[in-house]
């Protein structure tokens, strides 16, 4: 995986850059990015933060804030939501999902989308992840273009 790094200064980001390069690291990482295959965090959308609510109950509301950018030339019709899961669990067996938003992001946009949806499941640690897919304008079809996870999971607790 290939976490993405914010370097933040007097509260403003200033640059997010792949960790393993020689840029120094002076803030947290705020989405970590896990495989080539769901998307690395470079493009040409991209997850760039991900903030879920600080105190969740099972079977509560789960808000979830991810910042979306679009590093492309041109004009990118994605749909974004996230899912939970266990962290042992298969793919594609997911406790819950949120509901999906779709919009176009213009070129070099950034944009933060309130992502919403029940926390399903049991109490405990968890997977939290926000995914973007893109319409392909010949194809019709949506394919995933980036996923990131929240780092060091997210804990559900008991009502």
């Amino acid at each position: 995986y290939r976490p993405v790094v914010v370097i933040r200064r007097q509260g403003q980001v200033v640059d997010r850059v792949a960790t393993g390069t020689a840029t120094a690291v002076a803030a947290p990482t705020l989405a970590e990015h896990r495989s080539a295959r769901t998307g690395d965090g470079t493009g040409p959308v991209t997850i760039t933060e991900i903030r879920p609510a600080v105190d969740v109950v099972t079977g509560g509301p789960l808000p979830v804030t991810a910042v979306v950018a679009n590093t492309a030339s041109e004009p990118q019709d994605v749909k974004v939501w996230w899912i939970l899961d266990r962290p042992d669990a298969p793919r594609d067996e997911h406790l819950a999902e949120g509901v999906p938003q779709t919009t176009v992001l213009n070129p070099g946009e950034r944009r933060t989308f309130t992502l919403e949806g029940t926390a399903a499941g049991p109490a405990g640690r968890h997977d939290l992840s926000v995914v973007v897919h893109v319409l392909d304008p010949e194809t019709r079809r949506r394919a995933p273009r980036d996923q990131a996870w929240v780092p060091g999971g997210f804990v559900i607790r008991a009502p």
